[in-house]
């Protein structure tokens, strides 16, 4: 074999076979043509570079220098004795598997299958995982979690039974199309039961059931629902009771329940017998406490309320009875003062005998009678008093003088004629002539007669007379 070579700048030609080491100490080694085989021992260059068109090694070391510009490279395998592996460019390893990559600070995977690795720190992006993925562990979401299936259907989670009983599953499935939504769960553990499963009984325990409405839809004939507590239940508002309506219930004991037990009975209008007379407040034996009547409010009597018994607060603050007359049966006792009549055209009748003394309320203020009104006769066994007035009227001829009249006085004329009241028993009247007049005819009323005839005659001037009733019927001078 022809061989070239060239000590100064170490230059040769042709193929290099060297069995043992080579040592380059400076300015590197190039191989342009040829290749070389470094069969035993190695090439180590200390310093510069070695650039080899092509090569075939059974093992290179690159201590802590790099192999730049290189093209391709087929490798059985590769290591790094240092703290990383750093390729540049991309590195196709079909087929090929790798064992530990160790710790890996970029990598894009495009494509293949990456199997049994262990994830660790933050995963950034929007990866997009087409396949299954199985999570051994609890997963863990510190921002929420959506989850879509694209136009295939709406989103939904799927959960399966325990596996030693099956594949069947429960799927969590949203609404094809709806709104925004928020589903707040309970706070509290417990059971949520679907509409499906609500077949049967519900049982809360102590919980309180809160809806807006409560509907029943059961059929007539049963109960919407049943109360076992007697507790009033406030703010109750129903339009019907028993089929009745609220403003014209049934009567109790109708539809209703027999009797009433409640502590207050409140009535906003009225409270009525179902017809005029029918119904009666308290029974034999079970009668009402105290009857209160607000001011200027009334009890009226009788189907066309013809008499009533009212306080009349804002008129004549009393109590009054009113449009018909008023009966006590037994005995009555007046307390305070005491009015009768509010008029002169009133009467009172007293039927019963007085049991007691009839005193004025002042001495000396009383009349009984007046002027115009007199007591017809006054029957009593003695007259007290310090002045006595006699009843003295004043007559002319013609005249006939008063009932009342204990003294007459006539006054004018001569031969005329002056009438006696009509006579009764006891009853007794003075007759006295002025010093001016005589000859007069005392005569007696009609029916009666004066000393057994129809009458006397006054015949001197200033003559007096006294006349008393012996009967009904006659008059004698005394």
């Amino acid at each position: 074999m022809a061989y070239k070579f060239q000590l100064g700048a170490a230059r040769m030609s042709g193929s290099l076979t060297q069995e043992e080491g080579v040592t380059v100490d400076s300015g590197g080694l190039t191989v342009t043509a040829g290749g070389a085989t470094i069969t035993a021992g190695g090439l180590t260059v200390t310093a510069g570079t070695t650039a080899v068109a092509a090569a075939t090694c059974t093992s290179l070391s690159v201590g802590d220098g790099n192999i730049t510009n290189v093209g391709d490279i087929a490798l059985d395998s590769i290591s790094a004795d240092g703290a990383a592996l750093s390729i540049d460019s991309n590195w196709d390893a079909a087929g090929v598997t790798c064992s530990d990559l160790g710790a890996v600070t970029t990598c894009d995977i495009n494509g293949g299958t990456v199997g049994g690795v262990t994830l660790d720190g933050t995963l950034a992006g929007t990866p997009n995982f087409t396949g299954i993925c199985t999570h051994a562990a609890t997963e863990v979401y510190n921002n929420g979690l959506s989850i879509k299936n694209g136009a295939e259907s709406a989103g939904f989670i799927k959960m399966f039974e325990n596996t030693d009983n099956g594949s069947n599953a429960v799927t969590l499935l949203a609404p094809t199309s709806t709104g925004d939504v928020n589903i707040t769960l309970p706070a509290v553990a417990g059971t949520l039961v679907t509409d499906a499963g609500m077949g049967g009984n519900i049982d809360i325990g102590a919980y309180s059931l809160t809806a807006e409405t409560l509907v029943s839809d059961v059929a007539t004939g049963t109960a919407p629902f049943t109360v076992s507590s007697t507790t009033v239940v406030a703010n109750l508002n129903a339009s019907t009771l028993g089929g009745a309506t609220m403003a014209e219930p049934g009567a109790i004991g109708g539809t209703t329940a027999a009797a009433i037990d409640c502590t207050v009975l409140k009535a906003e209008t009225s409270v009525r017998p179902d017809t005029q007379g029918s119904a009666t407040l308290g029974a034999d034996g079970i009668g009402w406490g105290d009857v209160y009547i607000a001011d200027n409010k009334s009890i009226k009597f009788g189907n066309d309320n013809d008499a009533t018994i009212e306080y009349d607060e804002d008129g004549t603050d009393e109590l009054r009875f009113a449009g018909a007359d008023v009966t006590f049966e037994q005995a009555v006792t007046f307390d305070g003062n005491t009015t009768f009549g509010n008029a002169t055209s009133d009467t009172c009748t007293v039927t019963a005998r007085l049991a007691s003394s009839l005193v004025p309320s002042a001495d000396s203020t009383r009349d009984l009678g007046t002027s115009a009104l007199r007591w017809s006769t006054l029957y009593v066994d003695s007259i007290v008093g310090p002045n006595i007035a006699w009843d003295v009227v004043t007559c002319d001829g013609g005249d006939t003088i008063s009932a009342s009249a204990e003294v007459a006085f006539v006054r004018v004329g001569n031969n005329v004629t002056v009438t006696l009241p009509t006579v009764s028993a006891g009853k007794n009247v003075r007759i006295k002539l002025s010093s001016s007049v005589g000859d007069v005819v005392i005569a007696a009323g009609t029916g009666d007669m004066v000393e057994n005839g129809s009458s006397i005659r006054l015949e001197s001037t200033g003559s007096a007379v006294t006349l008393i009733g012996v009967d009904d019927q006659n008059w004698f001078v005394i």
